[in-house]
């Protein structure tokens, strides 16, 4: 493992050599939409060696008599409080004081990263929550306790949950794509009922941490600004692949899961379809410990997510300051018990966008759990799959935060071929619906594996076929890790990815088997293993309609074929196909005729706000020899001479 393990380590190297600064700046004031804009540098608790740490927040005040109910907003991982102005104006402008902040080891704070540690980032958050208590503008329940809100997306959402099911004084959270467990989101499992860990996530991972490099430079070239118990056994996993125990519990330390027993603000969960990250599971999960306990919660699932922005987005923006309005100045301002109490139905999902759309279709149900299951029988025997030596070639199903270009690539030709690649694949169809099926949930499957090792790590996936065509409505995959009797079959239940699907009468569906996924570290010792999959359990919900499909233009070929030629370097035909389309559709300027590549000005920001490139530009010239370096491959060499 250790020629994709250095990359990988090389690149986490490079992503935790992070800064410290923490200067001193003076408060400040500025005019801003809805009100005033105050700046100040907040004092909260000391770092383990005693080093003092203040973090740069911003309180935007509303215009208006006050007292305001208050919001605290908390921004995603290697963020910043500028990536909350816009919303934090938008609720300054509906009657809310809201405070924004940089977290603890990002921009202009103090402080290491200790990844949302309850001892660190959440009583950080509970400071603030002080700050607010002590001003005479924010209406207060009682002495000290402030009548505020918490919202935060990704890092900001597990933030927002764990401060508000550690400080009773909060009265509601809004927690969008975020997790609920660390450890499972890492090293997830979908095989049912087990609790060990599955592959890690290592691209993600890697992502994860490279999105801080902005941040500079700190004094441990290795770890920078991230705490060393938290560098040191993210290293360990990222150069073994495997997770050591260590680790699996602090990740799940820092996470909601051990905490919700004493959440009891209303909850509002948003979590998207589009997300290798964080998907539907981490919000089920969350969900059902609330409802389980009686704490009102609602839940919907968007249409993006970390991998992509979406069709929903702008609706589901919308329904967070009606479920703000409710708890903080509306009827569950007062009290809230039970579920007939919430603003938002209980459950509210969208259906898949189909080519040309830009907004879903949203569906809503009180129903939070599916009201029928449907079994579809899966043809074909059990068929062969091998893992390669060495784990190479990796399967590729997604590339993470790049959903939008890989779905372009899919109006052309078709991706599967790259996903189902020869001896490290199998597939079982359903027969031709007879009727459109609307599938709403998790789908599940029996698996059998019969393997010559002691243990087998697949991933499954579940494609629609029409017209002879495979298509991944959902580019998630299920990783599953089966401890096995080399030359015994051994049998388990599997949950694919979460979702919705609209699959048309005429179509099939297919569950892909793969030895190897792109996204994850996979075993790199020889194995075959036999499978064969049964039993498709297809979930559906009764829902009503809350808003109709609109039609659009799509993505711009020339902003595709941009992000492809640079940014997709794992997929290069398909970054030349779309060159291709790019150049055929786009202005062509003369003095660069004879010029193969030329970047002038990229940015690319994830769906969370994360930035990793800002202001890039580069040409390569005719004949010179360009090299691709991911975090999971060794670099690909390319001569440019097309």
């Amino acid at each position: 493992m250790r020629a994709r393990s250095a990359a990988l380590t090389g690149a986490l190297a490079l992503a935790l050599a992070l800064v410290a600064s923490a200067a001193l700046l003076a408060p400040a004031t500025a005019a801003g939409a809805g009100g005033e804009v105050a700046e100040a540098m907040v004092a909260v608790g000391p770092e383990p060696g005693g080093a003092e740490v203040e973090l740069d927040t911003s309180v935007f005040v509303p215009d208006g008599e006050g007292p305001h109910p208050a919001v605290l907003l908390t921004h995603g991982f290697g963020g910043s409080k500028a990536d909350l102005v816009e919303q934090a104006e938008d609720l300054a402008g509906d009657g809310y004081l809201v405070l924004t902040y940089t977290a603890r080891g990002f921009g202009a704070s103090g402080g290491r990263i200790h990844l949302a540690d309850p001892a660190f980032e959440i009583a950080d958050a509970r400071a603030l929550v002080d700050l607010l208590a002590e001003r005479d503008d924010v209406v207060t329940d009682a002495d000290g306790d402030p009548r505020v809100g918490l919202v935060g997306a990704s890092y900001g959402g597990a933030v927002s949950l764990m401060t508000a099911a550690t400080d009773p004084r909060v009265d509601t959270v809004v927690a969008a794509i975020t997790w609920h467990d660390l450890a499972e989101s890492f090293f997830p499992q979908s095989v049912v009922g087990s609790d060990e860990p599955g592959p890690f996530k290592q691209l993600w991972a890697s992502r994860f941490f490279l999105s801080s490099t902005a941040q500079g430079q700190g004094g441990d070239p290795l770890c920078g600004r991230f705490a060393a118990e938290v560098c040191a056994p993210l290293l360990e996993a990222a150069d073994s692949g495997e997770p050591s125990e260590e680790l699996l519990e602090l990740l799940a330390a820092h996470s909601p899961a051990p905490l919700l027993d004493d959440l009891d603000a209303p909850t509002y969960l948003v979590q998207g379809m589009a997300d290798t990250l964080f998907g539907l599971d981490q919000s089920e999960a969350t969900a059902r410990a609330l409802e389980e306990q009686g704490t009102p919660v609602a839940v919907r699932w968007s249409d993006g997510g970390h991998d992509d922005l979406g069709g929903s987005l702008e609706a589901d923006t919308a329904t967070i300051e009606p479920w703000l309005d409710h708890y903080l100045r509306g009827a569950g301002a007062e009290a809230a018990e039970g579920a007939d109490d919430l603003p938002l139905p209980e459950l509210s999902w969208a259906l898949p966008r189909t080519r040309g759309q830009d907004t879903a279709t949203v569906q809503s149900s009180d129903e939070t759990d599916a009201t029928s299951y449907e079994t579809l029988a899966l043809s074909g025997e059990e068929q062969p799959l091998a893992n390669p030596p060495g784990g190479e070639p990796q399967s590729l199903t997604a590339v993470p935060s790049t959903g939008d270009v890989v779905d372009e690539f899919s109006d052309v030709l078709s991706t599967y071929p790259l996903a189902a690649l020869p001896g490290q694949s199998a597939s079982f169809d359903t027969a031709e619906l007879d009727e459109a099926r609307t599938v709403v949930g998790t789908p599940r499957v029996r698996l059998d594996v019969t393997s010559t090792g002691r243990s087998s790590t697949l991933f499954l996936s579940l494609w629609q076929v029409s017209n002879g065509v495979p298509e991944l409505t959902r580019r998630l995959v299920a990783p599953v890790t089966v401890d096995t009797t080399p030359g015994e079959e051994t049998s388990v239940e599997v949950d694919l990815p979460g979702g919705t699907w609209q699959v048309p009468a005429g179509s099939r569906l297919r569950v892909l088997v793969t030895s190897t996924d792109q996204t994850y570290a996979a075993p790199r010792a020889a194995r075959a293993d036999v499978v064969q999959v049964s039993d498709l359990q297809l979930p559906s919900v009764e829902g009503a309609t809350v808003l109709a499909t609109e039609g659009g233009e799509g993505l711009d070929d020339e902003v595709v074929g941009l992000l492809v030629a640079i940014g997709v370097v794992l997929l290069g035909l398909l970054g030349a196909a779309l060159v291709g389309r790019r150049r055929s559709h786009g202005p062509v300027d003369p003095e660069l005729a004879d010029v193969p590549l030329v970047v002038d000005g990229l940015v690319k920001t994830y769906a969370d706000g994360h930035r990793a490139v800002d202001d890039v530009s580069w040409r390569a010239e005719r004949g010179q020899v360009v090299g691709l370096l991911g975090p999971t491959a060794p670099a690909r060499p390319r001569r440019c001479g097309w």
